[in-house]
């Protein structure tokens, strides 16, 4: 009896999902109370989604929350989790009202406990790339460090707003949480700078100061990026290289890798640090300094309190910063000529 009660569900549900009848919905609800079987559960999820791509509201919300959350079949977890994407795809973008928006909280309220309905949503608001999709991002609290990941690389990916949500993550406890929150504002930052933004790319950077993750995934997408005013955006980092020296080393090791001479004063604050940020400056500005480094270069090399790494650093890139003003000049002599 219960075989062929299951095989009246199966059939009920694929005729809703195939000839979408006025009464789907309501037939939905009663199949979605009363399915027996994993095969039925299946074929219930795949007539909301039918419904739901439809342009059909099944108010089946807390039904799919709770499958995808109790039952024991990860074939039925992965279908809810699908169904569900689409149900908030819908709410988001197609509804509109009080009570569309009360339904989007009572979801994210739920995602809280449920990192698959996490990842459901998430996965909604950056294919969408909806305008308010960083404030519903911000609703999405939860305790479990990989959802807090999800949530935090699905801001990289939407388009930016107030930073302060994920300033916040820069000092979780767990080390991956402050990566992908620094790697988030890393894109914010590059964002910002690509479209002209500069106010709100310097307004982060006070923060790279206080977090050696962020300051290390902002020095890493500007160099591989090369956005407008990058250079400009990092000398704009208060760091202070005394009290800081890895933080000031990720810097200097960015400026020599962007190869941009306006680098070279910030760079001649720190030849004075402890290493490595002392080292790093020197380096870079052995790629990168002109004829004006070469007198406070000169004074590291003949520094009797110097350590050794630091002086035979200073006399190389004394030897560079020569040999490419040497080269330099006979380029213009024979251009001249």
């Amino acid at each position: 009896m219960t075989d062929e009660r299951a095989g009246a569900q199966i059939s009920a549900a694929r005729n809703i999902a195939t000839h979408m009848p006025k009464q789907a919905v309501a037939w939905l609800g009663v199949l979605t109370r009363q399915a027996l079987t994993d095969e039925a559960v299946l074929a219930v999820i795949d007539a909301v989604c039918a419904c739901v791509a439809a342009g059909s509201d099944t108010h089946l919300d807390e039904e799919l929350v709770d499958w995808l959350d109790r039952h024991q079949a990860i074939a039925v977890q992965n279908a809810a989790q699908q169904a569900l994407s689409g149900v908030v795809r819908q709410l988001i973008v197609s509804m509109r009202g009080p009570e569309r928006d009360a339904r989007i909280r009572r979801l994210i309220a739920q995602a809280s406990t449920r990192g698959a309905l996490v990842e459901a949503i998430c996965a909604v608001l950056v294919e969408d790339q909806l305008p308010n999709a960083s404030d519903w991002l911000g609703l999405l609290h939860t305790d479990d460090p990989g959802a807090l990941v999800v949530v935090l690389q699905a801001w990289g990916r939407v388009p930016p707003s107030a930073p302060g949500p994920i300033i916040a993550f820069l000092e979780h406890v767990e080390p991956q949480v402050r990566v992908a929150a620094a790697e988030t504002l890393a894109i914010h930052v590059y964002t910002h700078l690509a479209a002209g933004r500069w106010d709100a790319a310097r307004a982060l950077a006070t923060y790279a100061a206080q977090s050696a993750e962020f300051c290390r995934a902002a020095a890493h997408v500007c160099v591989r990026a090369r956005p407008a005013r990058a250079v400009d955006w990092l000398a704009a980092v208060p760091v202070d290289a005394k009290a800081d020296p890895q933080t000031a080393e990720a810097l200097a090791e960015a400026f020599e890798g962007l190869g941009d001479p306006r680098a070279e004063a910030r760079l001649l604050e720190w030849i004075d640090a402890d290493d490595p940020a002392r080292l790093a400056a020197i380096e870079a500005l052995g790629a990168l300094g002109g004829r004006s480094a070469i007198q406070p270069l000169s004074d590291v090399a003949k520094g009797f309190l110097v350590a050794g790494a630091a002086r035979r650093a200073a006399k190389a890139a004394i030897e560079a910063i020569e040999s490419r003003a040497a080269s330099t000049a006979a380029v213009t002599t024979q251009a001249q000529g």
